[in-house]
């Protein structure tokens, strides 16, 4: 703000003292004049003899908003048809990954498979095993009980004076 400040003091100096400003010849200066007057009527006179459609401004307009809408056009195209090449891409690499990381089973042919009477000797075995494994874990904790109930009544007793 302050640089801006200086300028604008500078420049109002310059303008009430009249330095910095070179003064012409007065010949050139009336030369220069007559140039510039000289092709402006050229210039005038060049455009007389024109004369433009009355739907030139019209048909240009036009023109321009068509290839401005073509334009955005081609950029559509260009942008879903890179898009569809990505999802192309990534959908083979997705695969390509996939193949390469998938676990592989091997099957071997030579065990066979087991009989259905080992089935059901097996499921028979289950069932005859199954109440022993089930019930077995709770078979001590009916003493475990009965011993926390007696410790509690003694305790109970022991604490009524």
């Amino acid at each position: 703000m302050k640089m801006l400040f200086k300028k604008f003091r500078a420049s109002t100096a310059l303008d009430e003292t009249g330095g910095a400003r070179q003064h012409c010849d007065p010949v050139k200066a009336h030369r220069f004049e007559e140039s510039l007057c000289e092709m402006d009527r050229n210039l005038r006179k060049s455009r007389e003899g024109v004369e433009l459609p009355p739907g030139l401004h019209a048909s240009i307009m036009r023109a321009v908003g068509k290839s401005g809408e073509e334009s955005e056009l081609l950029l559509t195209a260009l942008l879903w048809r890179r898009v569809a090449v990505a999802a192309l891409v990534l959908a083979v690499g997705a695969m390509v990954v996939w193949s390469v990381n998938r676990p592989t089973t091997k099957v071997d042919l030579r065990v066979s498979p087991p009989s259905l009477t080992a089935a059901i000797e097996q499921g028979q075995q289950l069932t005859q095993a199954a109440p022993n494994a089930v019930l077995g874990p709770l078979s001590g904790e009916m003493d475990l009980l009965n011993r926390d109930l007696q410790n509690a009544m003694n305790f109970v007793a022991a604490s009524v004076p």
